[in-house]
């Protein structure tokens, strides 16, 4: 035998013995290893995150790399501040705001298909920029919320009913995307105190189950704030509002899943905001302008 051909069996016998190993530690972290929750604390601390990312720091600077931003700094940059617009700037910067969504609406669907457009929604009620309705083709982040939540729900009741070892990876699916269209859900509405928009309209029936009655909280809240001088100190207190309850729907989706997974299924599932739901980057999001201290309201 050459040396060569020995020094291959060799490398192939530590190789062989170095996966080997890999696969023993793979195979105890997924059996043995039980993934934490996520805290409260750390929930609120992503939450807060999200919501300036998809507030402001994406439209703002990455739709249409910050060219309309650029064309509008006297309204763009004071908000990015946290200060407090007029009623005259607030609707200025809405329906501007909203335009910039409209021309991306193709974009950002691909991200979301529960993104739903509208046509000339609400024409005889009483606008938040002075006039009347929403007028042309939009996302109605008020529906496509609720076409989340509602995919979010049933995503929980597949989980809740999946049985056998089969049942096992429907389980790690179906937690997947609950977290997904939770994820979505905030996404939607992060933007909705910054756009033209008519009243909060409630569910019909009215909700009992307590994940739509903690949603419907988030929804109107957010929905109170597009009424509101934007960073006005009402506006802020609803956008608070709104992102206490969903902090708490977030921990009550959080629980379904550890109610009803193993270890092993919630490690591959991953927590809320991971990889595997596709959760969005926060990376090097500072969340100034809303500030969840002591000093504002809670529910």
């Amino acid at each position: 035998m050459n040396v060569s051909r020995l020094l291959r069996r060799i490398l192939y016998v530590v190789a062989g013995a170095l996966a080997a190993i890999v696969a023993i530690v793979c195979i105890y972290v997924l059996v043995k290893y039980d993934p934490p929750p996520l805290s409260h604390q750390a929930i609120t601390e992503r939450v807060d995150r999200l919501n300036e990312a998809a507030a402001i720091q994406v439209p703002h600077n990455s739709l249409d790399d910050g060219k309309t931003r650029a064309h509008n700094l006297l309204l763009f940059e004071p908000v990015e501040r946290g200060e407090m617009l007029s009623i005259e700037d607030s609707a200025r910067y809405r329906v501007i705001y909203q335009e910039l969504l409209q021309r991306n609406q193709k974009y950002l669907g691909r991200f979301d298909r529960n993104l739903t457009v509208l046509w000339n929604v609400g024409m005889d009620h009483t606008n938040n920029v002075q006039g009347k309705g929403i007028e042309g083709a939009h996302d109605h982040h008020d529906e496509s919320a609720r076409s989340n939540y509602r995919d979010m729900r049933d995503w929980i009741r597949r989980l809740n009913g999946a049985r056998g070892f089969q049942g096992s990876f429907a389980r790690v699916k179906y937690a997947i995307y609950a977290y997904k269209d939770l994820t979505d859900i905030i996404l939607h509405l992060a933007t909705a105190p910054q756009t033209k928009s008519v009243p909060y309209a409630p569910s019909a029936p009215r909700p009992t189950d307590k994940f739509e009655l903690i949603f419907e909280d988030v929804l109107r809240e957010f929905k109170l704030a597009q009424f509101e001088p934007v960073n006005s100190p009402a506006y802020k207190e609803h956008i608070v509002l709104a992102l206490n309850s969903y902090d708490q729907l977030v921990l009550a989706v959080q629980d379904e899943v550890y109610a009803h997974l193993s270890p092993t299924e919630r490690t591959l599932s991953g927590s809320w905001g991971g990889w595997q739901s596709l959760g969005a980057s926060t990376e090097g999001v500072e969340p100034t302008r809303i500030s969840r201290s002591s000093g504002h309201p809670t529910r």
